[in-house]
Protein backbone atom coordinates (compact mmCIF):
# COMPACT_ATOMS: atom_id res chain seq x y z
CA UNK A 1 0.00 0.00 0.00
CA UNK A 2 1.10 3.31 -0.75
CA UNK A 3 0.70 6.20 1.57
CA UNK A 4 0.99 9.77 1.18
CA UNK A 5 1.36 11.97 4.25
CA UNK A 6 1.19 15.56 4.85
CA UNK A 7 1.73 17.41 7.47
CA UNK A 8 2.20 21.00 9.12
CA UNK A 9 1.90 22.91 5.67
CA UNK A 10 -0.44 25.93 6.97
CA UNK A 11 -2.34 25.92 3.40
CA UNK A 12 0.44 25.59 1.02
CA UNK A 13 -1.38 22.69 -0.40
CA UNK A 14 0.19 22.84 -4.08
CA UNK A 15 3.54 21.84 -3.80
CA UNK A 16 2.71 18.51 -1.57
CA UNK A 17 -0.54 17.42 -3.31
CA UNK A 18 0.67 18.13 -6.54
CA UNK A 19 2.38 14.50 -7.22
CA UNK A 20 2.49 12.53 -9.86
CA UNK A 21 1.65 9.51 -8.14
CA UNK A 22 -1.41 8.72 -6.58
CA UNK A 23 -0.94 7.09 -3.26
CA UNK A 24 -3.88 4.34 -1.99
CA UNK A 25 -4.02 6.49 1.16
CA UNK A 26 -3.70 10.11 2.12
CA UNK A 27 -3.01 10.65 5.70
CA UNK A 28 -3.18 14.43 6.82
CA UNK A 29 -1.79 15.11 10.48
CA UNK A 30 -2.66 18.52 11.32
CA UNK A 31 -2.01 21.88 10.69
CA UNK A 32 -3.55 22.06 7.38
CA UNK A 33 -4.63 25.90 7.40
CA UNK A 34 -3.30 28.91 7.45
CA UNK A 35 -4.00 31.36 10.28
CA UNK A 36 -4.59 35.00 10.48
CA UNK A 37 -4.46 35.56 14.38
CA UNK A 38 -2.15 33.83 17.46
CA UNK A 39 -5.55 31.56 18.21
CA UNK A 40 -8.32 34.05 18.38
CA UNK A 41 -11.11 30.96 17.51
CA UNK A 42 -13.87 33.74 16.22
CA UNK A 43 -10.72 35.13 13.80
CA UNK A 44 -9.17 31.73 12.82
CA UNK A 45 -12.75 29.89 12.16
CA UNK A 46 -13.62 33.29 9.52
CA UNK A 47 -10.34 33.18 8.04
CA UNK A 48 -10.05 29.43 7.34
CA UNK A 49 -13.33 29.18 6.82
CA UNK A 50 -12.61 32.39 3.73
CA UNK A 51 -9.55 30.44 2.64
CA UNK A 52 -11.22 26.98 2.25
CA UNK A 53 -13.84 28.77 -0.02
CA UNK A 54 -11.43 30.43 -2.10
CA UNK A 55 -9.26 27.34 -2.91
CA UNK A 56 -11.08 24.33 -1.24
CA UNK A 57 -12.44 22.93 -4.70
CA UNK A 58 -8.55 22.81 -6.34
CA UNK A 59 -7.65 21.35 -3.18
CA UNK A 60 -10.27 18.24 -3.10
CA UNK A 61 -9.79 18.27 -7.08
CA UNK A 62 -6.03 16.97 -6.14
CA UNK A 63 -7.01 14.35 -3.82
CA UNK A 64 -9.77 12.60 -6.51
CA UNK A 65 -10.96 9.35 -5.10
CA UNK A 66 -8.05 8.40 -2.66
CA UNK A 67 -9.26 8.42 1.16
CA UNK A 68 -7.67 10.87 3.69
CA UNK A 69 -7.14 9.99 7.13
CA UNK A 70 -6.90 12.73 9.34
CA UNK A 71 -6.89 14.49 12.71
CA UNK A 72 -6.10 18.34 13.48
CA UNK A 73 -3.54 19.93 14.58
CA UNK A 74 -3.12 23.31 17.15
CA UNK A 75 -3.68 25.70 14.07
CA UNK A 76 -6.64 23.87 12.62
CA UNK A 77 -9.80 25.99 13.72
CA UNK A 78 -11.83 23.87 11.45
CA UNK A 79 -11.91 20.08 10.03
CA UNK A 80 -10.31 19.53 6.92
CA UNK A 81 -12.08 16.30 6.90
CA UNK A 82 -15.08 18.13 7.14
CA UNK A 83 -13.99 20.70 4.28
CA UNK A 84 -12.71 17.82 2.24
CA UNK A 85 -15.72 15.70 2.76
CA UNK A 86 -18.40 18.85 1.05
CA UNK A 87 -16.88 18.58 -2.00
CA UNK A 88 -17.01 14.64 -2.49
CA UNK A 89 -13.74 13.52 -1.12
CA UNK A 90 -13.64 10.19 0.97
CA UNK A 91 -12.38 11.86 4.37
CA UNK A 92 -12.32 10.89 7.80
CA UNK A 93 -11.36 12.75 11.16
CA UNK A 94 -10.07 10.26 13.76
CA UNK A 95 -11.54 13.37 16.63
CA UNK A 96 -14.88 12.98 15.57
CA UNK A 97 -15.11 9.26 16.70
CA UNK A 98 -13.43 6.52 18.66
CA UNK A 99 -12.14 5.08 15.48
CA UNK A 100 -12.30 5.09 11.79
CA UNK A 101 -11.75 2.08 9.15
CA UNK A 102 -10.13 2.28 5.92
CA UNK A 103 -9.14 0.36 3.48
CA UNK A 104 -9.26 -2.68 6.03
CA UNK A 105 -7.19 -0.70 8.76
CA UNK A 106 -8.61 1.09 12.02
CA UNK A 107 -7.30 4.29 12.84
CA UNK A 108 -7.54 5.91 15.58
CA UNK A 109 -6.04 9.13 17.53
CA UNK A 110 -5.91 12.87 19.02
CA UNK A 111 -5.16 16.24 17.77
CA UNK A 112 -3.58 17.48 21.30
CA UNK A 113 -0.15 18.89 21.84
CA UNK A 114 1.67 19.72 24.79
CA UNK A 115 0.95 23.12 26.44
CA UNK A 116 2.83 25.68 25.17
CA UNK A 117 1.41 29.55 26.18
CA UNK A 118 -2.59 28.52 25.65
CA UNK A 119 -3.10 30.31 22.44
CA UNK A 120 -3.79 27.20 20.33
CA UNK A 121 -5.88 24.61 20.15
CA UNK A 122 -5.60 21.28 21.98
CA UNK A 123 -2.80 22.28 23.95
CA UNK A 124 -2.94 19.96 27.42
CA UNK A 125 -0.52 19.10 30.14
CA UNK A 126 -1.54 15.51 30.59
CA UNK A 127 -1.79 13.38 27.78
CA UNK A 128 -2.19 9.72 29.54
CA UNK A 129 -6.28 9.86 29.30
CA UNK A 130 -5.54 10.70 25.27
CA UNK A 131 -3.37 8.07 24.92
CA UNK A 132 -5.24 5.41 26.92
CA UNK A 133 -8.93 6.37 25.02
CA UNK A 134 -7.10 6.28 21.48
CA UNK A 135 -5.20 3.24 22.58
CA UNK A 136 -8.23 0.98 23.78
CA UNK A 137 -10.16 1.44 20.01
CA UNK A 138 -6.79 -0.80 19.54
CA UNK A 139 -5.78 0.92 16.16
CA UNK A 140 -3.76 -0.39 13.35
CA UNK A 141 -2.52 3.08 13.03
CA UNK A 142 -2.31 5.89 15.45
CA UNK A 143 -2.49 9.24 14.51
CA UNK A 144 -1.27 12.33 16.32
CA UNK A 145 -0.53 16.21 15.74
CA UNK A 146 1.64 15.90 19.02
CA UNK A 147 5.55 15.04 18.71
Amino acid sequence: MRVGHISDIHGCFGKVVNTTETPDLWIATGDMFPNESRGHVETEVAYQTRCWATSGAWIAKRFGRTPVVCVSGNHDYISFAACLREHGVEAYDVTEAPFVEVLGLRFAGFREIPYIIGEWNGECYDFEPLVSSAMAADPDILLTHAP
